[in-house]
């Protein structure tokens, strides 16, 4: 048999082995005298399926410009690059072989040899197919553009109708009164376009999903009307769209889709008809169908982009969209081939998955989406599809308009499956009309959460709570979430002065003797989390904010954790181009999975620890990811670091290991706080630090000129000026008028020695100075040690050279608020925590010696951190730090090394040596 022969062999068996896994999938297909090797549809996507056997650098070029070649052919949308193992000799062996993979999509080809490969079994790439298509259109410009076309909708509308359509939406417009109608006018037609969309995803449907009984009216009364409903583009182009969509969508509930269209068909109906709300919903519509076909279909990464495209309510509410990239890696991770027996549907059934915080259904979607993966056998059974939407999957949300999205994106999950038992429910964030205040789901802490109704005529109160208006949950194997996240100065803000006390006093009751800290809520969704959870077998998966690992203010939530679960599996991101897991963002996040221990006597495992090299911007790409996690291959497959972090301490609350990419780096900062390197100490204990910048932009005024008083400050941190330890001061200052006696008093703490308070790490150069005289900032601290006259000088050069030397980079670094990793913000608690030498233990000679390295080399310029491994002040003051406090100069040449390798120092993505490019 030829090679070209096997090849074709090769792919029969593929496309048989992916149809038993319920893709519609057809062999060596010729289309227009060309040939596909296997010909895939995933709804309306058509994807060709090009394979080489074997996986040599030659065989992947010949596969990837065989599927570029279908797709500039017009033979598919999207194409998959496969390379099967050499030695595949029976059809048995497909499943288990490692395939290559990439994906190519039109629009965003790159070079065959700048292609990003991939390797999977075959239920893997079953799920890379799946989610291939998410690689066509660009959702940020669909999403933008829908959001131009609903505010042009808008501003046909007066202030009457844009009223109206909030209330009858339940879209209070908020304290701002007509300034917020036009929003919740423009999240009411959002309703209308989502509808209309899934509307035109039914239509292919529909003429085979006549309903025997008419869901309408009450059980088992036969279904009696024409059928089928009028497509999505005929009530479009309509003379009276708001009609025909009205009738359309009346009859398509004849059928299912509650949550869907009752709500789209309250939105059409809150206006009197006349020719510009008439007009205002054709652009919907017209728009709505443009995105549709633009993006080959529907997609829910495409939703959940629109929606925090067209409604700006991150700042009060916290809401940020969830990658489907990062929705796939936490599903993946979080659930497990031991979680139930897949091939069982009776068994998959009785699972239990909710989000708590659903938004638009990303994480419902992505654990729906690895059920699927598990569990092959089912992957095209409707009895499945319909229990994952009406047994599986639970999600909750304060926003109707997420509300109504999550429910259209489950339907994606199977149009022709039933949704009258949908749970996906509405729960009430605000004050009713008795006085009382709620918190949404965060009730359910308290037993049960207040539900809302999908607004209708009828008004009846959605099925997942049974019609009674309050909710409970069922225990759960599994709470996955990204919960909103917002300061307390924030949260609230949409409601009137008064709701909002009402509000925060609630938060009090409710978390009272809880571990939750009020000055951001989301740890609050932890321990509702917990509650939610199976008492023997339930897991938290959730995308948190980094600084939840770091802060003060979440060593309570992290103990508790540990207490409770064992902490499994931590992911960061080190990609200083994507920090972050979710759309909406730009502070640093992490994956979070906790798993209940059983109580027993066996000792918890270390916490696995992972910090991402490069974070995973595509679902097929987080799927490989998330199996070199799994394996423990992260490092082999350059795709980040992994470390284990000892029980005890995840116990007591250290986190440490998400501050570094090089696992080194973490473990020699943790040798710092314990005193294995040095006799340390906190700089709070032995120094006064403060006041922050802020407080002296209030009391004082930049002045061009010196007052009588002759103040000066350093008042910026320019890289360009501030290049070595001994620095001169910028501006003259002055009291503000009336602020007399503030300034006074900030003065009289000013002091000669200033550290940082914001870092911009890819370009700073020194972390501490030391000014010509007293002095204060407003990005500079005064750090004043207790200490008489000589040894007061000694101390500050000493402390000074201290911390620019590798070690003090260290000691300021592994204590930062990571919010930011390339651009820290360091806190007066951050800056009082920093780890420095305890001179009362060494004694006064390391003082004397590193205060002469001072003198030394304070006028000497340094490099920027990312070339410390080639600055010469530098490594001369390592030298010196290393001779006064004793460390091994090969340790500190090592941390020397990593520091200036580290992706939040040098602001690009960490490659190993072997693949940096030429000019890195």
């Amino acid at each position: 048999m030829t090679t070209r022969e096997h090849e074709h062999t090769l792919n029969v068996w593929l496309a048989g082995l992916l149809r038993r896994r319920g893709l519609n999938a057809q062999q060596e297909r010729m289309q227009g005298g060309r040939r596909i090797d296997v010909d895939i549809r995933v709804g309306p996507v058509k994807i060709a399926l090009e394979a080489e056997q074997g996986q040599t650098n030659a065989k992947k070029r010949e596969a990837i410009e065989d599927a570029d070649k279908r797709l500039k052919q017009g033979l598919a949308e999207c194409a998959v690059a496969v390379c099967y193992p050499d030695g595949i000799t029976k059809p048995k062996q497909i499943p288990q072989s490692r395939m290559l993979w990439t994906i190519r999509a039109p629009k965003a080809l790159v070079p065959a040899d700048e292609a990003q490969w991939g390797d999977a079994n075959l239920d893997e790439l079953v799920s890379i197919i799946r989610l291939a298509p998410a690689q066509l259109g660009n959702p940020d410009h669909a999403a933008a553009a829908l959001s131009a076309s609903l505010d042009a909708a808008v501003d046909r509308l007066d202030n009457g109708q844009k009223w109206l359509l909030a209330e009858h939406l339940d879209l209070p417009p908020g304290q701002n009164g007509r300034a917020q109608w036009d929003k919740a006018a423009k999240r009411a037609l959002l309703v209308v376009a989502t509808a209309v969309m899934f509307h035109s995803r039914l239509d292919v449907h529909l003429r085979n999903l006549k309903p025997k009984y008419d869901n309408r009216l009450p059980s088992d009364t036969p279904f009696t009307g024409e059928w089928p409903p009028n497509s999505a583009r005929y009530c479009t182009d309509a003379d009276d769209p708001t009609t025909a969509f009205s009738d359309a969508w009346n009859l398509i509930l004849a059928l299912d889709y509650k949550p869907i269209f009752e709500t789209a068909r309250a939105a059409i109906h809150a206006c009197p008809a006349d020719p510009a709300f008439t007009v205002a919903i054709r652009e919907t519509a017209k728009a709505a169908l443009e995105v549709a076909g633009n993006i080959a279909g529907i997609r829910h990464d495409l939703l959940g982009r629109i929606f925090h495209t067209v409604l700006d309510t991150a700042r009060y509410d916290g809401s940020f969209y969830t990658t489907t990239a990062a929705a796939t890696l936490l599903s993946s991770l979080a659930m497990t081939e031991d979680m139930c027996d897949w091939n069982d549907p009776e068994s998959i059934a009785k699972l239990r998955i909710v989000d708590p915080a659903c938004g638009t259904g990303t994480l419902l979607m992505a654990a729906a989406e690895r059920i699927r993966e598990l569990s092959p056998k089912t992957r095209d059974d409707d009895r499945s599809a319909k229990a994952l939407i009406e047994q599986v999957l639970t999600g909750y949300d304060v926003n109707l308009t997420a509300t109504h999205m999550a429910a259209t994106t489950l339907g994606l999950l199977s149009p022709s499956t039933r949704f009258q038992n949908m749970k996906i429910g509405r729960t009430f964030l605000g004050v009713d009309g008795e006085g009382c205040a709620f918190l949404g789901s965060l009730e359910l802490l308290d037993g049960q959460a207040k539900m809302m109704s999908w607004p209708d005529t009828t008004q009846t109160v959605s099925q997942v709570d049974g019609g009674n208006g309050m909710a409970e949950v069922e225990p759960a194997d599994l709470v996955i979430m990204n919960p909103p996240f917002t300061r307390d100065s924030l949260r609230h803000d949409q409601f009137s002065r008064e709701d909002e006390r009402k509000l925060k006093d609630r938060e009090k009751q409710l978390f009272a003797n809880r571990p939750v800290h009020l000055s951001a809520i989301g740890s609050a969704f932890l321990l509702l989390a917990d509650h939610i959870n199976k008492e023997n077998s339930g897991t938290v998966a959730a995308i948190m904010p980094l600084v939840m690992a770091t802060n003060e203010s979440g060593d309570v939530v992290r103990r508790y954790l540990a207490s409770q679960y064992h902490v499994e599996t931590i992911v960061t991101s080190h990609d200083p181009t994507r920090i972050y897991f979710s759309e909406n963002t730009s502070i640093g996040e992490m994956l979070l999975i906790c798993r209940r221990w059983p109580d027993s006597d066996e000792p918890k495992p270390p916490t696995r620890v992972v910090n991402l090299a490069y974070n995973p911007p595509t679902p097929a790409e987080a799927i490989s990811v998330a199996r070199s996690i799994k394996q423990g291959a992260v490092i082999e497959r350059d795709n980040g670091t992994m470390q284990e972090w000892p029980t005890d301490r995840i116990a007591c609350g250290d986190w440490g290991a998400v501050q570094f990419f090089s696992p080194n780096l973490c473990e020699r900062f943790s040798e710092l706080a314990r005193g294995d390197l040095f006799p340390s100490t906190a700089l709070g204990k032995i120094a006064d630090v403060g006041p922050l910048g802020r407080r002296i932009r209030d009391a004082f005024k930049r002045i061009p000129m010196p007052d009588a008083k002759d103040r000066m400050a350093l008042w910026q941190h320019d890289t360009s000026v501030t290049e070595s330890m001994s620095a001169r001061p910028d501006t003259f200052i002055a009291a503000k008028p009336g602020k007399e006696h503030l300034a006074e008093k900030y003065w009289n703490q000013g002091s000669r020695l200033l550290l940082p308070t914001h870092l911009n790490l890819p370009t700073v150069k020194v972390t501490t100075v030391r000014v010509q005289t007293k002095s204060v900032g407003s990005l500079w601290v005064p750090c004043t040690i207790d200490v008489p006259g000589d040894l007061l000088e000694n101390k500050e050069k000493a402390l000074c050279a201290f911390l620019n030397s590798s070690v003090g980079v260290l000691a300021l670094l592994g204590n930062r608020t990571n919010k930011k990793p390339t651009y820290p913000n360091l806190s007066i608690d951050d800056l009082r925590k920093l780890l420095v030498p305890d001179f009362e233990t060494i004694g006064d000679g390391a003082v004397w010696m590193l205060a002469m390295a001072y003198d030394c080399l304070a006028e000497q310029p340094m490099k920027p951190l990312q070339e410390m491994d080639t600055c010469d002040t530098r490594v001369s003051l390592d030298e010196s730090v290393c001779a006064a406090l004793n460390i091994d100069p090969e340790i500190v040449a090592g941390i020397r090394r990593q520091l200036a390798s580290e992706p939040s120092i040098t602001g690009r993505q960490f490659f190993p040596l072997h693949l940096r490019p030429k000019d890195s």
